[in-house]
């Protein structure tokens, strides 16, 4: 009797049956890689050399011709007598001006080289349980196996009283 007790409880408290897969991925990535920046840079400088002369002339002329030719003329405390006189002024001025500018051209030129190494590592694990068990089956199994218990039951109850 205890033996056929033992049997139901331990019907009656198992779990469903059920798979475990477990996967482990491991994987590394190594990878280098070389980056070349190539950079061109052009600087242009404009020199010149600019001389310029500025000449300024002034012309002045006077002419003095008398009214009356028999008469005299004074001019600057001088006595002229019959004659026409041209007085020219001339007045001339030079500017130099000089302006060096010069032209010139740079060309640089730069190679920047980069080298990066990685190194990645990465582990993965996957647990997958699958359990197969209905709730609803589970409780009419349950019920069954009770009713069962009971009809056995009672069967022994009657054979031992008698």
């Amino acid at each position: 009797m205890k033996k056929l007790i033992c049997l139901v409880f331990i019907l009656l408290t198992s779990c469903g049956a059920r798979k475990t897969a477990i996967e482990q991925v491991n994987s590394v990535k190594d990878s280098t890689a070389i980056v070349a920046v190539k950079t061109e840079k052009a600087e242009r400088i404009n020199k010149e050399n600019v001389t310029s002369i500025l000449t300024e002339l002034e012309n002045e002329e006077i002419i003095v011709t008398p009214i009356d030719t028999s008469k005299v003329i004074i001019i600057n405390g001088k006595v002229f007598k019959n004659v026409r006189i041209s007085i020219k002024k001339n007045k001339a001025s030079n500017k130099y001006t000089n302006t060096d500018k010069a032209s010139e051209i740079r060309l640089i030129d730069s190679v920047a080289t980069s080298i990066i190494k990685e190194k990645q590592v990465t582990v993965s694990k996957t647990k997958l349980t699958d359990k197969k068990e209905a709730i609803g089956i589970n409780i009419v199994s349950y019920l069954l196996l009770l009713l069962l218990l009971i009809v056995i039951i009672s069967i022994v109850r009657r054979a031992l009283n008698r």
